[in-house]
């Protein structure tokens, strides 16, 4: 049995103790803060809350951008801030909407929507306000399930603080 001759060594490159640059309001390139991330359409639907202004049915609407979990989560966080019940936060959540919102006219928003909310208010004797979350990853795979339903605080909580983190670095 003959043994392998050994190997040469592998060259290695010195390692550099520069900083790396780093872009303004970001951790790195993975990193940014949430107002650098593009933007992302989202359809709110709300269910289960009273008749809106004038007494229309409210149903969902389309948010032009700023519909990613994290900026969400604020939007989301400031509306429950200002409500005084659950009951008045789509009211809340209208007023206070991040961006343009819109009436949803699904054939012109069809395959450029990346994420789908759906609010709602418990029955009577339930817990208050819940929501579930969808993401669309396109045609191959669809829209996929990203959480809930789970109470609403929850998921302000969570999403929230992260983008409370990426700012971090701002």
């Amino acid at each position: 049995m003959t043994l392998p001759l050994p190997l040469p060594p592998v060259p290695v490159a010195p390692v550099s103790m520069a900083p790396l640059p780093r872009a303004s309001g970001s951790i790195g390139p993975a990193f940014q803060a949430p107002e650098a991330w593009p933007t992302a359409p989202a359809i709110i639907e709300l269910r289960g809350f009273p008749p809106g202004p004038l007494g229309a049915p409210l149903g969902a609407v389309l948010l032009a951008d700023a519909g990613d979990p994290v900026r969400a989560a604020r939007w989301f966080g400031t509306a429950l801030a200002s409500a005084g019940e659950p009951a008045q936060f789509a009211a809340a959540c209208l007023r206070t909407a991040p961006a343009s919102l819109g009436p949803l006219k699904e054939e012109r928003w069809d395959g450029k929507v990346a994420y789908r909310y759906r609010l709602g208010l418990a029955r009577s004797g339930g817990a208050g306000l819940r929501l579930q979350c969808w993401r669309c990853y396109g045609e191959p795979i669809g829209w996929q399930r990203r959480c809930g339903p789970m109470a609403l605080g929850t998921f302000v909580a969570h999403f929230g603080a992260k983008g409370a983190a990426a700012n971090l670095g701002a």
